[in-house]
């Protein structure tokens, strides 16, 4: 175990999040539990008058999931901002083990989904002179949790291997001395959300030198990382945070994709001084993140141990690889010609781009639509403040049949041919 270089994480705060102070109630909660407490002080209602005894959880297979007695009473009632301790302690142990984080002083909050927590953390770092850097092409709403705070935006060439470190290095050499050096770095490592890609090792070792060389902050969003498209014997690509001796990385974790997208569970874990300021936020916002779900959450986890996790993890990468060949198979035979795309590793998505128009928002906003068939223009996942036209389109083939695919694309190549060689209807 390494320990953390000198960061001074006040230094990375936005104003914002630098004025926040805890909830003089939310702090009780931490004594409630205390043999002997009399509380006159916290504002939980009576347990005694919630109407639930007992729930129980029954899965697809068949098996039941009881969620009975201290863990039901716990979680119908206020909890602690950062998780139920059980959810917390079970999440560290699994951080351990996937990401072994080179460093002590680490901490976990639970969030209401990823997203939560990219949004909670943007608001702690960004004031309006700012910068943060993204990848280009870059998840929407990420920018939509972004842009709002008014910091300037960069962002970083992608390709098939996810962000590139040359042109990262030669923004930072170059970045205009008359603002402020870049605060942080967002990206998706895995399954980069438009394009599908995974970042290479060598090029997450880059990044971070980088990061350690410039003094940002990485944020590894990486909701896709139990769903990777790996070839027979090859490894998972260790994450940033297993990289992370200064101490430097933000790691966004989710559910969503591979348990249930509506429980949204997420957690965030990083540099105990930052993430303790995001549970600032959660005290003065949702409180915490449903604990209902956290304990649907944690009660599934132990029925299924490390077995029936890792057999569920396969079934889904499995599931979504199939997926993922259909919907090559539905581009090749209908794109071929008029379109380039790329081959997801990961995720849900592919990154399409027409060659014979330059920008996709009028077929995708009018005629596709006409068509019935549902696509994202590219301009959507453009980090920059000006909306320019882009020639790309992202696909989904989550949850489309092999036929519907087949069709869906039948019906963008029959739109985008009408633009192209009949008559304008634009």
């Amino acid at each position: 175990r390494g320990s953390m270089s000198k960061l001074i994480y006040s230094n990375f705060l936005s104003r914002r999040a630098a004025r926040r102070r805890p909830s003089a109630i939310r702090e009780l909660q931490q004594f409630l539990k205390i043999p002997g407490i009399i509380s006159l002080g916290s504002g939980n209602p009576n347990a005694d008058l919630f109407p639930f005894k007992d729930l129980t959880v029954t899965l697809k297979n068949g098996d039941v999931i009881p969620i009975r007695g201290s863990l039901l009473d716990t979680a119908l009632q206020y909890s602690p901002s950062n998780g139920l301790p059980v959810v917390v302690e079970d999440l560290k142990n699994r951080m351990k083990k996937l990401h072994t984080p080179p460093y002590q002083d680490w901490e976990i909050t639970v969030t209401t989904g990823s997203q939560d927590g990219v949004s909670k953390v943007f608001e702690a770092l960004l004031d309006e002179e700012d910068t943060l850097l993204t990848e280009n092409p870059t998840y929407s709403g990420a920018l939509a949790a972004a842009k709002p705070l008014g910091c300037n935006i960069v962002g970083i060439d992608a390709d098939k291997d996810g962000l590139n470190p040359s042109h990262l290095a030669d923004v930072m050499s170059n970045f205009p001395t008359s603002r402020k050096s870049p605060k942080a770095l967002y990206l998706i490592p895995t399954g980069q959300n438009p394009s599908g890609a995974i970042l290479s090792f060598e090029r997450r070792k880059q990044i971070y030198s980088l990061a350690s060389k410039y003094n940002f902050l990485i944020l590894e969003d990486d909701p896709y990382y139990h769903m990777q498209f790996l070839a027979d014997g090859e490894a998972t690509i260790p994450s940033l945070m297993s990289l992370d001796l200064d101490g430097r990385v933000i790691r966004f974790d989710s559910l969503s994709k591979v348990v249930s997208s509506g429980l949204r569970f997420g957690w965030a874990t990083g540099p105990k001084p930052l993430i303790q300021n995001v549970i600032l936020h959660q005290m003065s916002s949702e409180l915490h993140c449903s604990s209902m779900s956290q304990a649907m959450v944690y009660s599934l986890l132990q029925h299924w141990g490390e077995d029936g996790w890792n057999r569920h993890i396969r079934e889904t990468q499995d599931f979504y690889r199939k997926q993922r060949d259909d919907y090559l198979k539905a581009i090749e035979r209908h794109l071929t010609g008029v379109a380039e795309w790329n081959v997801p590793r990961a995720g849900m998505f592919g990154w399409i781009r027409l060659k014979t128009i330059p920008d996709t928002k009028p077929l995708i906003a009018k005629l596709a639509q006409e068509a019935k068939v549902l696509f994202v223009a590219g301009h959507v996942f453009d980090p920059s403040h000006v909306e320019r036209p882009s020639a790309y389109l992202r696909a989904s083939f989550s949850t489309a049949s092999a036929k519907d695919m087949d069709e869906a694309f039948r019906r963008l190549r029959s739109a985008l041919d009408e633009l192209t060689l009949g008559p304008s209807r634009l």
